[in-house]
């Protein structure tokens, strides 16, 4: 089961409420027994940044368009574990 309705109803809800809904597309090259697979997943639209001189209303047009979420750095250390040490020497203050 693919769960593509679901995907589909959470961009159409995110639509009706937030005033846009966003898909993400990327490949899994190791799916399908190493045949790859499209991968299709929500971005929460407050996560998204558009380049602000966009005219076109599908952004076909835009420079640029950043996903950026912002996280916790102990969220961060349980998503990568892998780079706990790195995580816990990076310096900085979020932006606010």
């Amino acid at each position: 089961m693919s769960g593509g309705k679901s995907l589909f109803g959470q961009v159409i809800h995110d639509s009706l409420t937030k005033g846009i809904g966003y898909f993400a597309c990327t490949v899994d090259t190791d799916a399908d027994r190493g045949k790859g697979e499209v991968m299709f997943s929500t971005v929460d639209p407050y996560d998204v940044y558009v380049d602000p001189t966009s005219r076109d209303l599908f952004f076909s047009d835009a420079n640029y368009i950043i996903i950026q979420k912002n996280m916790s750095r102990e969220a961060l250390k349980k998503l990568m574990p892998q780079y706990k040490a790195k995580i816990s020497k990076c310096t900085g203050t979020p932006e606010t």
